[in-house]
């Protein structure tokens, strides 16, 4: 499931209109908790997001905060907001009726803060994305960072950049190890497609992300914005669609947006 939040600012005197200037870590806490006030509309024993219980892995992902142009300036290590609107995609893979979920978000709140400042916003509008997979080769747009690493000799995480030359293998090979602990298993012809993915170069920008900023030479994460062609089996596409590209989907990287 995709959905669009249309996100209000809230205007009483509770709330204000400044965010982190690196919000991530705090707009993480707010999607939990804002996924935790849907799951307690949902009359169901089931979970909303479909998540791996050995590892705990939540397909999940979602954008970054879309602010208008011109919505928004920079006060020292502050985001002003100008714009009483802004949008936020979420991509979550659930085997339940999309349409009923995605109206238990409507006039839901969603809060941004820490302890200098806060922002609150209501959601007005809640629209379902289009997911439908036509073809085996599908063109797609980073909404967050994409974040790809390898181990080294020394066992160590490297960042893996799309130029790189494993960037192809490493992105197949961590959605395929997704898509089989999710299902417990992969189609055996899956094993031998040609797989084939090809990335936009002028397209390529490093992305840097602080998820704790007190801590910031343990947490910084790189990333890249991109675009890139992938020629997969259209359920492993829709996959990756609807749960994210890459690693660390759940904290919000790898998020896409097919480009038509």
């Amino acid at each position: 499931m995709r959905i669009k939040l249309t996100l209000n600012l809230a205007t009483d005197r509770r709330n204000g209109s400044m965010l982190p200037l690196r919000y991530q870590k705090n707009l993480l806490a707010g999607i939990g908790a804002l996924l935790r006030e849907v799951e307690k509309e949902w009359d169901s024993a089931n979970e909303i997001i479909t998540t791996v219980h050995r590892r705990r892995l939540k397909l999940l992902t979602f954008s970054h905060l879309m602010l208008p142009f011109g919505g928004w300036r920079i006060e020292e290590d502050r985001i002003k907001l100008l714009s009483n609107q802004l949008g936020l995609v979420l991509n979550i893979y659930t085997k339940l009726p999309e349409e009923k979920v995605a109206k238990l978000f409507e006039n839901q709140m969603l809060r941004i803060y820490d302890a200098n400042s806060r922002a609150a916003f209501w959601v007005s509008k809640v629209k379902l994305l289009n997911e439908s997979v036509e073809d085996e080769t599908m063109e797609f747009k980073t909404l967050s960072p994409l974040v790809m690493s390898r181990k080294d000799n020394d066992f160590d995480d490297v960042v893996v950049s799309p130029t790189d030359s494993t960037f192809e293998k490493s992105v197949v090979n961590n959605l395929l190890e997704k898509y089989a602990e999710a299902y417990k298993n992969i189609p055996n012809d899956w094993l031998s497609y040609p797989y084939k993915l090809e990335v936009v170069p002028d397209t390529v920008k490093p992305r840097k992300v602080y998820i704790k900023t007190e801590n910031p030479s343990q947490s910084l994460i790189s990333g890249y914005d991109c675009k890139f062609k992938l020629h997969a089996p259209k359920e492993l596409l829709k996959f990756g669609l609807q749960s994210g590209f890459g690693k660390k989907n759940s904290m919000g990287f790898g998020c896409v947006e097919a480009i038509q």
